[in-house]
């Protein structure tokens, strides 16, 4: 019998680290391959291929143990992406797509990196 734990929040780990997350913050765009019809004037004849980044979007919960400039200045980072119904996926190769701001409670963080593996 299938799980009937939906996911609810996403942990992220960032180079061996746990990050604290807003509880349903957590979101994963696996990349992959992006498939776009060739149509000629008969209809779809086949299509062609693009390879597509994973991205991660999160809101960081603002601690003091979190150092925005650390993960601003990072380009080669190591992210796990865990949800509590039990998937869990890697992305290597990972950076913020623009610097964290530091905010009252928590800030917004979307990184991107090589697709996602299953960890």
């Amino acid at each position: 019998m299938a799980s009937k734990k939906f996911t609810g929040t996403a942990y992220i780990t960032l180079n061996g680290r746990r990050i604290g997350t807003m509880p349903g913050s957590g979101k994963l765009s696996p990349g992959g391959v992006v498939r776009t019809p060739v149509t000629i004037d008969g209809g779809v004849t086949g299509y062609t291929e693009k390879p597509q980044h994973a991205e991660i979007e999160c809101e960081i919960a603002m601690s003091g143990d979190v150092d925005i400039l650390d993960i601003n200045n990072a380009t080669d980072m190591t992210i796990m992406f865990e949800a509590d119904s039990g998937q869990a996926y890697v992305v290597r190769n990972a950076a913020v797509t623009e610097p964290l701001k530091h905010e009252a409670e928590k800030t917004a963080a979307k990184f991107f990196g090589s697709k996602a593996e299953e960890a």
